[in-house]
């Protein structure tokens, strides 16, 4: 059973994984059925995978990359090595750091928010580099 708080991430990758396996469908032609057949994942399974409810297990996203005979970056762009969608946006720090907390527990006041946002930049963009 899976996770039922999923994070933003996971929200957004449900829909374009289900907009990728749909169009990859319509490109070749086929049905859900005969990914089902192929790949031995139940009906069911297939039909959330589809439908946009639930995020495929990596042994299952691989099965389906197979069926396609794409890379699994495919279908679930998690898997996408370029650094086009591992780009940290300010959205994204700020939200890292309404999570944090100054060392008293308390709250960051906005210049330390600011100082933190900065170092943290600083640190992703040196990793995207």
């Amino acid at each position: 059973m899976g996770r039922s708080n999923l994070t933003p991430s996971e929200l957004k990758a449900k829909n374009i994984i289900s907009t990728n396996l749909n169009e990859l469908l319509h490109q070749k032609n086929l049905k859900k059925v005969d990914v089902q057949r192929a790949t031995n994942i139940p009906r069911s399974t297939i039909s959330d995978y589809f439908g946009g409810k639930t995020l495929p297990s990596e042994d299952n996203l691989i099965k389906l990359a197979k069926f396609f005979n794409v890379d699994k970056s495919e279908i679930d762009p998690r898997f996408s090595t370029s650094n086009e969608n591992k780009k940290v946006t300010d959205t994204d720090l700020d939200k890292m750091i309404d999570n944090a907390r100054s060392f008293d527990g308390k709250p960051m006041d906005d210049h330390d928010r600011e100082v933190i946002k900065n170092m943290l930049k600083g640190y992703y963009i040196g990793k995207e580099g």
